[in-house]
């Protein structure tokens, strides 16, 4: 007769744990252990409703436009200025959780605001690789934001201690 030369694996319950050298793998039936010894925090839930009502300020745009509020770089600078503004202010003095993330969704939402309006009002007619061009500089813009409201955050953190 064979002997069965398999290695036994220890049970769960064994305080030896699984044998030398072996790797439990996630979702394995031996389940998986930390590498850490302890459950990271989960990352709190990115805050969406924010991120949408920050990205709507993009409408400042065209609703100037029909207003006949400015035109050409007066009113781009003084548009950037203020959303830009409203954006390190509401997320760097109200404490949200990670900032950078928050902000470039922002970006990126407020640039995908900005095309399917400009599709639903008539396109602008250029190539499709203009658009991806156009969300990355979106998303950069709200990068940018998002270290600023972080600074903020931080330089608010040391006075406060």
């Amino acid at each position: 007769m064979a002997e069965n030369t398999t290695p036994s694996r220890p049970h769960r319950s064994d305080p030896a744990g699984p044998a030398a050298g072996s790797t439990p793998v996630s979702g394995s039936a031996a389940g998986s252990v930390p590498v850490s010894g302890a459950d990271p925090a989960p990352a709190p839930p990115l805050p969406w409703l924010l991120i949408g009502g920050l990205a709507s300020l993009v409408l400042l745009w065209p609703i100037t436009a029909l207003l006949g509020l400015g035109s050409g770089a007066p009113r781009a600078l003084i548009l950037v200025a203020l959303i830009g503004a409203i954006w390190i202010g509401v997320v760097g003095l109200g404490r949200v959780p990670r900032p950078v993330l928050v902000l470039a969704l922002t970006g990126l939402a407020g640039g995908v605001i900005t095309l399917v309006l400009a599709a639903v009002l008539g396109g602008s007619g250029r190539p499709w690789w203009t658009h991806l061009v156009a969300l990355g500089m979106d998303a950069l813009w709200g990068t940018i934001a998002g270290l600023l409201a972080l600074a903020v955050q931080q330089l608010r953190g040391g006075a406060r201690r």
